[in-house]
């Protein structure tokens, strides 16, 4: 029994022993990264921008000091060109913190993202949920923007594009995971957040829209107004509002529209394909309420019918518009060719060498279901009108 006890007590000794964090560094030896700018630098190098988290030193907040600061760095790799991060401020980079990556634009169109993706996505410390965009312009210059609300603008960034896409449906929420299937996927077009900056207001910087991508590479863009529609087709459209028309308006420049606030929306994709021509039947489905009414009334169920058919006649028409739009660029962002591989694995190998061309020439076929749930109010005319 005490040679047993013997035996134990240094099997303890030497498991003991042989652990730690050999490999360890404390915080004052990090620096985190919360967001970083690619650009194109001299001579083919690629520029980085990086915004660090600073530490603040003591429990008093110092008024007028930011909780961030900016480095620039420019080497022949990415790898490389991060280690040149560590020459200006002795830190070890570390990315767990990392909220945003933004690309230049010309880098986009130049270059492409694969050869910068290709570190992040081997990177051990970094989460595969950090987002991406595509700026107008040098991504560099957008580092040197203060957030309005947040802390650091990548955080600013971070809730701008998040609201954008649950509350608006103007842009794509695209983390590099989803950049990931997208890029891997049958089809390889690819869509990211569009980040610009307005020449009237330059204190903030919106996200609306989305870059469009083909085997990596920038080709164009989407408006806010077709990413609503691209939204509803891919069954990514969460909430928003639609500005209907008023009928029976005349040339003039000055429009009415009534507004509905969409609070669910459902959608089918059900591809038709004969002799490699392809009709896409999209099956949706729409819940709304009212928000404004300007010209319609709706206090009989004549008169509900008419506007929940001028309702399903706009969203087809702008439906029709993206889609058309998407056919010019043969950007398929809305998965049919993804589609169409699950569902006709054995008929996909004969069309994907000439999807791009097949999808130019496809057709769509709109059945739209819409609901009012809501009028929010009783009176179903413009709340301070006077007929009666």
């Amino acid at each position: 029994m005490r040679r047993l006890h013997l035996k134990l007590l240094l099997i303890a000794l030497v498991t003991l022993s042989s652990t730690g964090c050999w490999n360890k560094l404390e915080l004052p030896e990090r620096s985190f990264i919360m967001s970083l700018g690619i650009d194109e630098g001299r001579n083919g190098n690629i520029r980085l921008t990086a915004q660090l988290y600073k530490p603040n030193p003591g429990l008093k907040e110092r008024g007028g000091d930011e909780s961030f600061f900016n480095v620039q760095s420019e080497d022949e790799s990415m790898f490389e060109t991060v280690r040149d991060l560590t020459l200006h401020m002795g830190r070890k980079v570390h990315w767990s913190h990392l909220r945003i990556i933004v690309i230049g634009e010309e880098f986009a169109k130049k270059r492409g993202l694969e050869e910068v993706l290709d570190f992040f996505y081997r990177n051990q410390e970094l989460r595969l949920t950090s987002y991406v965009h595509i700026a107008k312009g040098k991504a560099g210059k957008y580092m040197s923007t203060k957030p309005l609300i947040e802390n650091t603008l990548g955080q600013q960034l971070l809730t701008i594009q998040e609201v954008a896409y649950k509350y608006s449906g103007k842009t794509a929420n695209v983390t590099l995971l989803d950049l990931g299937f997208q890029l891997k996927g049958q089809v390889d077009d690819a869509m990211i957040p569009y980040l610009y900056r307005s020449k009237k207001i330059t204190y903030t910087t919106p996200v609306a829209g989305a870059a469009l991508l083909k085997k990596g590479k920038m080709i164009g863009k989407l408006s806010s107004k077709d990413m609503e529609s691209v939204l509803m087709l891919r069954d990514e459209y969460k909430r928003g509002v639609f500005e209907i028309p008023c009928l029976n308006q005349g040339n003039g420049k000055s429009k009415r529209y009534e507004t509905v606030q969409i609070i669910s929306s459902s959608t089918q994709l059900s591809p038709e394909i004969k002799q490699r021509s392809v009709t896409v039947k999209a099956s949706i489905t729409i819940e709304g309420t009212i928000t404004e009414l300007k010209c319609s009334k709706i206090t009989t169920s004549e008169e509900e019918i008419q506007f929940i058919n001028q309702i399903k006649e706009f969203v087809e028409q702008e439906m029709l518009k993206s889609f058309e739009e998407l056919k010019k660029k043969k950007a398929d962002v809305i998965n049919l060719g993804n589609l169409i591989y699950r569902r006709h694995p054995a008929l996909w190998k004969s069309m994907k060498e000439d999807w791009h061309e097949i999808f130019a020439n496809s057709q769509l076929q709109i059945h739209t279901d819409v609901k009012i749930i809501n009028t929010g109010t009783t009176v179903g005319k413009s709340v301070l009108s006077k007929e009666k």
